[in-house]
């Protein structure tokens, strides 16, 4: 049989094998797995999909060893069993319940990624990042723990950034007024903010503020951004 891509939606409670014929080296290009920590099944099988270039995968209890340069598009949750080889196509990140080293390992392994969201997890910073010097959208969101995103500074080419639910950020906006080459922002339940003064030194064109505590919300930097949402 020959496929582009595979996709699996399990229903919950779901407690079988996958498909026998997943068991051959398949060709396919795209791969899609919900709930893989009720199925049983190895990460060689993910592994031995060489002409992989997309993969989404939920919770994964298994060891998978993510290396090659096909791969172009991955979004996984977490788990003490995954790591990075080389992964030069890599374009578009997303991972929940990263780890401080974790993301370490990305900087070094993925230097390629333009896109990177990062979910949940134990980061207090952001060390790493400054590793992905073509990023240019990053996504936070429910990080409890992280308090620094100063290294956002030393990543030349971001031109968006959300963030949601992170509230206990100490250096929010003295780092946005140092990233210059913004042009999206959107602070979705960020704590609470002095003021808008970081405007001042961005040339967004895109704005939006949400769910987050602002003491002064007028400045004249507002009337320059061509679309803006403050609540």
């Amino acid at each position: 049989m020959k496929y582009d891509g595979i996709g699996f939606n399990l229903p919950l409670g779901w407690s079988g094998n996958l498909p026998s014929y997943l068991s051959e080296e398949l060709p396919i290009r795209a791969f899609v797995l919900g709930c893989p920590d009720k199925i049983r099944f190895s990460g060689k099988l993910i592994e031995k999909m060489a002409s992989l270039e997309m993969l989404l995968l939920t919770k994964f209890d298994g060891i998978v060893r993510f290396e090659g340069s096909t791969l172009r598009v991955l979004r996984i949750t977490f788990g003490p069993g995954i790591s990075f080889g080389e992964v030069p196509s890599l374009a578009t990140l997303a991972i929940r319940d990263s780890t401080p080293s974790l993301l370490r390992e990305i900087g070094e392994k993925a230097k390629n990624v333009t896109s990177l969201e990062l979910t949940a997890g134990s980061c207090t910073t952001l060390d790493g990042v400054e590793g992905l010097f073509g990023l240019k959208r990053l996504e936070l969101s429910y990080m409890k723990k992280l308090n620094s995103i100063s290294l956002l500074s030393r990543c030349p080419a971001l031109e968006e950034l959300i963030i949601e639910s992170v509230r206990n950020l100490t250096d929010l906006q003295s780092t946005l007024a140092k990233l210059s080459s913004l042009r999206v922002l959107r602070l979705l339940g960020c704590g609470s903010l002095e003021n808008f003064d970081f405007l001042a030194d961005l040339n967004l064109e895109t704005f939006a503020c949400s769910r987050t505590k602002v003491a002064s919300k007028k400045h004249p930097a507002l009337a320059r951004i061509k679309s803006v949402y403050v609540q």
